[in-house]
């Protein structure tokens, strides 16, 4: 008896003495939590400029978007999947207007999103915000979200406020953004959860690790599974592999119990992770490749000729023909290119840290890998991506040529602007004339 009594006491204090060391971890978590609110509070007060500008940037944006989407036909828009480009846009209006909605599923592979953007919009509902307004609160949103955390990203790779706005500008005259801002969808916030871990990459190590780089991993994976890359691959260059990894275990079992949570709120949300079905969109044909490597470096940047095309269903949707199709296309392709001769010889001279341009560089070949292989269209995840070759063509402005390179920016975001708006007009024209069967709309 003694024994056993002297295991159980053992194992007794061990407990105790875990629990206890688990809530001095808690308590300190918890303070420097409390302290960073503090820095980051002192920070918005120091880059008082800095805040006002993302702010700025990030209204004009939401002014747009918001101008664009009202252009849209939304009983057309809400039809059906596909009809944009091949986005879900008709899953994401549904989803972010009721709780019980079955097209909350997709966070399977979109974690945290009823969560984080779909809770909000169902409060609003709830407080009488009209279905067209939720849809519009979200094009907002993204938007904003978008446009502000890009601004941020520019600044943390020491561009001037005034290069960094140009830079902001140039992102939004591409057609990725000027396409998909406007539309209700994920895409927007997805784009904004890649650029976190950038951010938070740039900033200096400290103690307010302990609380953000978990949060800009979680932030990282919260949008789209596949953007997770960006959260791992920030923890492993800033904190080393094996801080990374017990990391990306704590980001995990959060993301779990915040899954949990969600499920009680949506009852019809799909648990993260349980992405089977989607290996119905893995494409390997090989002629696709040179295709998509076109679309990578060319199409979300200045859009091809819209075109009214009809899928193997026989349905009719709004995609892409030729490239194209406006006065401004060469110059503004002719100042993309000078652009990016200017980044080169400015990366290497090492304008940025060798963490970024790591960051950046496997960031941008997982993206560019995954969707060799993976759906029909590539157009639709402009913004995991292009976010990051914008910031990469901004060094430029970071090098000895700057004068140069911010005049060609500038050119280059008046002519792409003036190209992709032109072709956004043509689309949203196809878009609200589709021969879509009236059983269809709402």
């Amino acid at each position: 008896m003694k024994g056993i009594y002297s295991v159980l006491h053992g194992l007794a204090s061990e407990a105790v003495e875990m629990t206890l060391d688990a809530i001095d971890a808690g308590r300190r978590t918890f303070a420097c939590a409390l302290r960073q609110a503090g820095a980051a509070a002192h920070l918005v007060r120091t880059h008082r400029t800095d805040a006002l500008m993302a702010a700025a940037l990030g209204a004009a944006a939401v002014a747009f978007a918001e101008w664009r989407f009202r252009m849209f036909d939304l009983a057309i828009l809400d039809s059906a999947p596909d009809l944009w480009f091949e986005a879900d846009a008709n899953r994401v209006i549904e989803a972010n207007a009721s709780r019980y909605s079955e097209m909350h599923f997709r966070t399977t592979v979109h974690p945290l999103y009823a969560l984080f953007v779909s809770l909000p919009m169902v409060v609003l509902r709830h407080f009488g915000l009209s279905f067209d307004g939720a849809a519009a609160a979200t094009v907002a949103a993204g938007a904003f979200l978008f446009t502000a955390t890009f601004y941020v990203s520019a600044r943390s790779l020491a561009l001037r406020p005034l290069d960094a706005a140009v830079t902001t500008g140039l992102m939004l005259s591409t057609s990725g953004a000027m396409f998909w801002l406007p539309m209700p969808e994920t895409l927007a916030f997805a784009g904004a959860s890649m650029l976190v871990p950038l951010v938070w990459l740039a900033a200096r190590r400290g103690e307010h690790d302990l609380v953000t780089a978990p949060l800009q991993s979680l932030i990282s994976l919260s949008m789209t599974v596949t953007n997770w890359m960006s959260g791992l691959a920030a923890s492993a260059l800033g904190l080393g592999l094996r801080r990374a990894l017990r990391i990306s275990i704590v980001v995990l079992l959060l993301a779990a119990g915040l899954s949990i949570v969600q499920r009680g709120l949506f009852p019809h949300a799909g648990m993260p992770f349980d992405v089977q079905g989607e290996a119905d969109y893995v494409v390997l044909a090989p002629d696709y490749i040179l295709h998509r490597l076109y679309t990578f470096v060319a199409e979300p940047f200045l859009a091809p000729t819209p075109v009214e095309a009809v899928d193997g269903s026989g349905a009719h949707l709004v995609n892409f023909g030729t490239p194209g199709g406006t006065p401004f296309f060469w110059l503004a392709a002719t100042g993309w290119l000078v652009l990016a001769g200017l980044a080169v010889e400015a990366l290497r001279k090492g304008v940025v840290s060798p963490h970024i341009a790591v960051f950046a560089l496997f960031v941008l070949d997982g993206e560019f890998v995954l969707h060799i292989l993976y759906g029909d269209g590539f157009f639709l995840y402009a913004l995991n991506f292009v976010p990051l070759l914008v910031l990469l063509a901004s060094t430029a402005c970071v090098g000895r040529r700057r004068r140069l390179a911010l005049a060609v920016a500038i050119a280059t975001a008046l002519l792409s602007g003036a190209h992709n708006l032109a072709q956004l007009d043509r689309a949203t024209d196809l878009l609200n004339h589709l021969q879509v069967p009236r059983a269809q709309l709402p």
